[in-house]
């Protein structure tokens, strides 16, 4: 009983290992719809003069994951603009669909809303611009690293699994 006691610690070790690469593959993918997402809006603000809420909706259809989720529920609390400001609802949606990003990451999302809809569209396009630029570095920055931090994290489950083995021995 106590040997199946350490193998089932030991196999939990390696799982919160694998469970941590998870995390940090779905950040990459977040970052990265993200990116795409907030090109998809420069491109069409840049052509259309559709209101914001149908451009959010029009976007979401056509992006993936969060971005696809960010959008879809701009648009859908987009009906609260007339008792709130857009900054507060883009900022509510970008902190509860893009949890999964840095506080950081998630300030500079935010403040996309502050410029949407409220200054000239060059400075708009040029906020949408930076912000896709900075979510693409942190992307491939995070891609680069993630191959070292794949032994490092596997590496300390099996010492860690193997630890609880001999101690526990």
């Amino acid at each position: 009983m106590r040997t199946w006691g350490i193998v089932l610690m030991a196999v939990a070790c390696l799982l919160t290992s694998f469970q941590i690469l998870l995390i940090r593959r779905e950040r990459i993918r977040a970052l990265g719809d993200l990116a795409a997402a907030l090109r998809l809006l420069q491109g069409e603000l840049s052509l259309r003069g559709e209101s914001l809420p149908r451009l959010f909706e029009t976007i979401a259809g056509r992006c993936s994951g969060v971005g696809r989720e960010l959008f879809e529920a701009v648009s859908r609390e987009s009906g609260r603009l007339g008792e709130e400001r857009f900054e507060r609802i883009w900022r509510e949606c970008v902190d509860g669909v893009a949890c999964i990003l840095r506080q950081q990451e998630r300030e500079r999302l935010g403040r996309v809303g502050e410029v949407l809809g409220h200054v000239e569209l060059d400075l708009q396009l040029q906020v949408l611009e930076e912000t896709t630029t900075a979510l693409r570095l942190e992307m491939e920055q995070e891609e680069a690293r993630l191959p070292e931090e794949r032994r490092l994290y596997l590496g300390l489950g099996a010492a860690a699994a193997a630890t609880l083995g001999i101690v526990l021995l």
